[in-house]
């Protein structure tokens, strides 16, 4: 979770284990305030981090079209789209970490 000076919550993300070695993050989001700032980059940073240190070295996601350039300019590689059950396009995409990202990734 990232909050601002006010400690009002500006973003969030959660990270489950699926697998003995793979991870998927769920539900992320950035309040469009804060959006290109950082916020999103530094969460799905620290999400990573933490599925490395838990030795889950592949993570798969499932993001709203208008977030796939974000996932892949981090990475991350659009695998097809998916139904999700409501009317919002979504990809499935996946990214193969081996050590702690950096945050200038």
């Amino acid at each position: 979770m990232a909050t601002n000076n006010s400690s009002d919550i500006i973003g969030v993300g959660r990270i489950h284990f699926i697998s003995s070695q793979k991870s998927q993050i769920r539900y992320m989001a950035v309040d469009q305030k804060y959006r290109r700032n950082g916020v999103g980059k530094e969460i799905l940073y620290l999400l990573e981090k933490h599925s490395i240190k838990n030795s889950r070295h592949e993570i798969i996601l499932n993001a709203r079209e208008n977030a796939v350039i974000f996932y892949s300019n981090l990475g991350y590689e659009k695998l097809g789209e998916i139904d999700v059950g409501i009317q919002i396009k979504h990809f499935a995409m996946r990214k193969r970490i081996e050590h702690y990202p950096f945050k200038s990734e």
